[in-house]
């Protein structure tokens, strides 16, 4: 999604293993530069280290001005956490979720534990989970100085063999869905910052392939950074592969579909692709603070609904080279 593959020329991948969806996704992302350009004459949505109003709540009318007024009806959605009546009430998104099965592994609340590494993996995903205990999940464990952790919701497979084998899942009460992804964010966010040790959570897709030893350089350079830095805002941050002036997509059988009405401009703000990034602690919190103050169940994409509330928030979005969707 970042700007070297929309100016790179429009091939398929008929590769086997590529679904349809995600081949005509792709073939289409890379013809849209048009929209890319015009995408590129809004200043606003290009920035990453400024907010976009002075405050939140101007700030989220911005970005769903439409919506006001338009969602007068009052519904219970899919994961069950929000009663939303314009949009905006009756938010409990930022509530912890019910918890059914704990890493009961990991010492979460150990004083020198200071981060998590978090795979975001369906129920179902079982052969996923295998590849990566078997692959690079010790590696990474040994250099990040913290445990890999599974997260997932529930669709109707049982993990509680699986969990008292490994003692690494952390499953929480909602339905597992792509829809829901928002919801796992939080459910993650709200889990891992109730344990005040925890400074960083390193999120990854459990389709993702990580090289341990480029992410220990990583959090290294993180670490110089932060100690010698002195801006208070540079402890709200988010790194990873940051996607700008990047267009709505009007295609109705793309499951990135997006109508005018839930998100009524043409371009998203700029945005940490969700495949794999890395969030502070301050962010998460800030994060979990202020997310009832936007009707974020209008944009379905988790990643672009992190980008908008960043925006608003003022949290840095920093590019880091290296990270892409399927490989860190």
């Amino acid at each position: 999604m970042d700007k070297e593959n929309y100016n790179s020329r429009c091939s398929f991948n008929f590769a086997a293993s590529i679904h349809l969806d995600f081949a005509i996704a792709n073939y289409l992302e890379r013809c849209l530069l048009p929209l890319r350009i015009y995408c590129y004459t809004d200043p606003d949505l290009l920035a990453v280290r400024r907010a976009l109003r002075s405050s939140t709540e101007d700030c989220a009318a911005y970005f769903f001005a439409q919506n006001n007024g338009k969602d007068n009806e009052r519904f219970i959605d899919n994961a069950g956490d929000r009663d939303i009546q314009n949009g905006f009430s009756f938010c409990n998104s930022n509530k912890s979720i019910s918890t059914l099965l704990h890493p009961w592994r990991s010492n979460l609340d150990d004083p020198n534990l200071k981060r998590v590494v978090v795979i975001r993996t369906a129920p179902r995903a079982l052969e996923y989970r295998e590849f990566i205990r078997a692959s690079w999940k010790t590696a990474v464990e040994q250099h990040s100085d913290g445990p890999v952790i599974f997260v997932t919701g529930r669709d109707g497979t049982e993990l509680s063999s699986e969990s008292r084998e490994h003692g690494d899942i952390l499953q929480m009460d909602f339905e597992d869905s792509y829809r829901n992804l928002s919801t796992k964010m939080m459910g993650i966010y709200s889990y891992f910052t109730a344990h005040p040790n925890i400074q960083q959570i390193v999120v990854i897709n459990d389709d993702t392939i990580v090289n341990a030893t480029a992410l220990n350089v990583l959090f290294h350079q993180i670490e110089h950074w932060q100690n010698t830095s002195t801006s208070p805002d540079d402890k709200r941050y988010l790194i990873g592969k940051v996607s700008r002036g990047y267009p709505r997509l009007v295609f109705p059988w793309l499951p990135w579909y997006v109508t005018a009405e839930q998100y009524p401009h043409k371009c998203y703000p700029p945005f940490v692709q969700g495949s794999s990034f890395i969030i502070s602690r301050d962010a998460a919190v800030d994060i979990l603070q202020r997310i009832c103050d936007f009707p974020w169940r209008h944009v379905h994409l988790d990643d672009v609904q992190m980008g908008i509330v960043t925006k608003c928030l003022g949290i840095n979005n920093f590019h880091r080279e290296g990270f892409s969707f399927n490989f860190i």
